[in-house]
């Protein structure tokens, strides 16, 4: 049930809904596991490379052409967004024409994050959008004195899949890249991997059409876990 309130002209609704959290267990070691995501994300062919596409295409056709390739022709499913890389991220000297003029308001954001890693590529930003880990700053936080399992979230996706939900209902953009967070097992032992069901939150008001399409999304996304879990 909503339950809006308003202020003058500011109106807000709280709208309750229930997201499902899937949960995997294997006894695979955590750097395996990533090594395998790496892998099957086409770490080294998309990333940045992502970005620029959905930056610069000018139609339908460039976008696919553009996934086609990144994906190997449909053979994987997701891309990681942004860049795949620890530390640091690699120098885009090559993408230096996306940047004049201003695309507009739809894309500036794509348009100064990618001007800020072309002119300032040493910046310490880690793995940008496609991977992020909270362990380590974690540890620097405390000082050491608290230990924390080696933890990393992957933003990943694919604009041909996201389109299936988003034409129907842009607030599905609020889960869209989706998310899943690995960690390492207690003692250090095998790989937990974990994230929210896409249909259990693309849909909160009932759309039949976005719901069908984040079931397939579910589907996607439990056989590219699957399939890391047993490279």
């Amino acid at each position: 049930m909503s339950s809006p309130t308003s202020n003058n002209e500011i109106t807000r609704e709280v709208l309750p809904y229930t997201a499902q959290r899937v949960t995997y267990t294997s006894p695979k070691a955590f750097k395996e596991v990533i090594a395998a995501l790496e892998e099957e994300l086409n770490a080294a062919g998309a990333g940045v490379n992502v970005m620029k596409l959905l930056a610069t295409a000018r139609n339908r056709e460039e976008i696919e052409k553009g996934m086609s390739e990144m994906t190997d022709n449909g053979k994987r499913d997701f891309v990681p967004l942004g860049l795949l890389r620890e530390g640091r991220p690699r120098p885009i000297a090559s993408v230096s024409g996306v940047f004049t003029p201003d695309p507009g308001p739809p894309l500036r954001h794509v348009h100064i994050l990618m001007t800020m890693l072309l002119f300032f590529p040493d910046l310490p930003f880690h793995s940008m959008f496609a991977r992020g880990t909270h362990s380590r700053w974690l540890d620097a936080y405390f000082g050491g004195s608290r230990s924390f399992p080696e933890t990393q979230v992957f933003t990943i996706g694919n604009p041909l899949i996201a389109q299936t939900m988003l034409q129907y209902d842009l607030t599905a953009g609020l889960h869209i890249p989706p998310k899943f967070l690995v960690q390492e097992g207690p003692n250090g032992k095998g790989t937990v991997l974990l994230y929210d069901l896409p249909s259990s939150v693309m849909d909160v008001r009932g759309n039949e059409d976005v719901l069908k399409a984040a079931k397939v999304l579910d589907e996607k996304l439990e056989r590219m876990v699957r399939k890391v879990f047993s490279i």
